[in-house]
């Protein structure tokens, strides 16, 4: 898989537009400063970030917004910038398909995917209220972060509270 790096050199970018953009990236993220020459580098070295984007229960208002944006096209980073393993409404399979993708997506990148919730987390009874595929979303959110690193213990998800992962 290309870096960003590769990516933004293939379209004919500078590297000062690169640098930029890993400038940008940083202050977004909140990171100081002296990051940055790490930043760089990982953006240089590093493949497309994997990401699993699960919708617990949600409008699906994010990913309206997101596929209806004008100032950076979804196309170019759904193809470009990220590698979409799994999102139940812009991936072509549904039902069983779909599912068999995501267990597959977190298999393979076991520890080193990005995890994007859409939607809250119903805790209450163990999260029965929203359901897909007959697994409960404290279930479904336990399973796909069980091998992140998280700012908060993961037991504070799956023992019904909300746990952000870094």
């Amino acid at each position: 898989m290309e870096s960003l790096y590769h990516i933004y050199k293939r379209r004919g970018y500078t590297r000062r537009d690169f640098l930029t953009s890993a400038l940008l990236l940083s202050t977004a993220l909140g990171l100081s400063s002296s990051l940055l020459p790490k930043v760089v580098k990982a953006l240089e070295v590093k493949p497309k970030p994997v990401v699993i984007w699960l919708e617990f229960q949600d409008c699906a208002g994010c990913t309206e917004s997101f596929i209806r944006s004008t100032s950076i096209l979804p196309t170019d980073v759904l193809l470009d910038y990220l590698s979409l393993e799994y999102h139940k409404t812009l991936m072509s399979p549904s039902g069983f398909y779909a599912e068999e993708s995501k267990r597959e997506a977190m298999e393979k990148h076991k520890g080193k995917y990005v995890l994007v919730v859409e939607g809250s987390v119903s805790p209450k009874d163990k999260g029965v209220y929203c359901t897909v595929a007959g697994k409960s979303n404290v279930d479904t959110g336990c399973a796909s972060s069980h091998h992140l690193w998280w700012k908060e213990p993961p037991s504070q998800l799956c023992g019904g509270g909300y746990a952000i992962a870094h």
